[in-house]
């Protein structure tokens, strides 16, 4: 953590304490969404702000943790609606908004070209309802086991490392997790860990000791009230964050400071979004986000200004999105079950997948990512994550 602004918290951990471990040994964490929300989560998203704080950072003393006045049945209940909102949308869409209607603007994809995709392996382990998936450097993968409340660590070849975070009681104490939908990596090998039922963004270190909590004061108002998928720019050194309450995206620096947002509200008009899910940075600073309830991908420029949005056919339900070297976008398509694989003018190369549980079958897929020649999807209703290879890397 040297010249990194995330410190030690003193009381998060105790002295001699892993947070990730298989056996007795500490897992090193070598050095990017969430399902749609109901009515609910929609209502809760759009009660009236306060002003977002200044300060951004909150390393909370446990002499500062308070108790809801319903104990742990109050945190429980948070738990399940947010369990509930982001699941059950899947099975019901809503009325599809005025955005789809501008859909089929481009072609779908040719017959067999979705062999260019090849399957590898499943991760599987004990993961239930996996919605968000990122890769170090060294290759390992870290999934948001949303369900269990933790983020699953695995080797590169699928082979178990532990967990990071712990799973929360009847009331979430410091650094424990309810109900994570979306993770990253930064340059340190620091993993980012929204949840969307606290409200936190979680901050742990390479042995997945917890931090800090990013982007919050010290009496907890906090910058994103609803954090979604993130995404980690390692050339910017910024976080990008999926802000389902502002439908918005809010990038923020190392120190929790808000450098610029790109989205302007609920809505379908141009750079509007509506419960954004994944977001995608280029390297040249252009800004791709998965526009779900639009069912389109919203384009920005560096600035924050919209650029363009693309539509197709195939996309439905857009959920996950990550870009390769190339520029090409693998976008997951929720209730289409299946990856759309685009090209940045959002020309459709191709797409696989259909509704099921073998290979190249997917459940709700949601959260992806792209590393190292190799796409990790992860499949949310089979509680496992699918890795395959591209066609750079055969």
């Amino acid at each position: 953590m040297d010249g990194h602004p995330v410190r030690q918290h003193p009381g998060a951990v105790k002295q001699g304490q892993a947070a990730a471990s298989v056996g007795q040994q500490a897992v090193a964490m070598p050095a990017a969404v969430a399902s749609p929300p109901m009515s609910r989560l929609e209502q809760r998203c759009t009660t009236a702000s306060t002003p977002p704080p200044t300060t951004s950072l909150r390393r909370q003393s446990p002499a500062r943790r308070t108790s809801h006045p319903l104990g742990g049945f109050y945190f429980l209940l948070r738990s399940f609606i947010a369990a509930v909102a982001f699941g059950a949308l899947l099975l019901a869409a809503p009325s599809l908004l005025e955005g789809r209607m501008l859909r089929g603007l481009l072609p779908s994809a040719g017959a067999g070209a979705d062999q260019q995709v090849q399957y590898a392996f499943s991760v599987a382990g004990d993961l239930s309802g996996p919605l968000a998936v990122a890769v170090g450097s060294l290759g390992d993968i870290y999934v948001a086991d949303a369900t269990n409340g933790q983020v699953k660590v695995f080797g590169p070849e699928g082979q178990p490392r532990g967990a990071v975070g712990r799973k929360a009681g009847d009331a979430p104490e410091l650094g424990e997790l309810v109900y994570p939908v979306g993770v990253a990596l930064d340059a340190q090998g620091n993993l980012y860990v929204s949840d969307v039922t606290t409200g936190h963004i979680s901050v742990f270190d390479g042995q997945g000791r917890f931090q800090a909590y990013l982007a919050e004061t010290e009496d907890g108002q906090r910058v994103i009230r609803t954090p979604g998928a993130l995404f980690y720019h390692q050339l910017q050194g910024l976080l990008y964050v999926s802000d389902l309450a502002e439908h918005r995206i809010v990038a923020l620096a190392p120190d929790g400071s808000v450098r610029r947002t790109f989205g302007s509200g609920k809505g379908v008009g141009p750079g509007q979004l509506s419960y954004p899910g994944s977001v995608w940075v280029d390297g040249a600073g252009t800004v791709y986000v998965a526009d779900a309830n639009n069912y389109r991908i919203q384009v920005y420029r560096p600035d924050g200004t919209p650029a363009k949005a693309l539509f197709s056919d195939i996309l439905n339900l857009p959920r996950g999105l990550a870009g390769d070297s190339s520029g090409r976008l693998y976008v997951t398509n929720a209730l289409g079950h299946s990856i759309a694989v685009l090209a940045p003018d959002g020309q459709v190369h191709f797409s696989f997948g259909t509704s099921g549980s073998e290979p190249r079958e997917f459940g709700f897929p949601n959260g992806l990512a792209v590393a190292q020649g190799r796409l990790y999807v992860a499949d949310r209703a089979n509680d496992r994550v699918q890795v395959f290879l591209l066609p750079s890397a055969r």
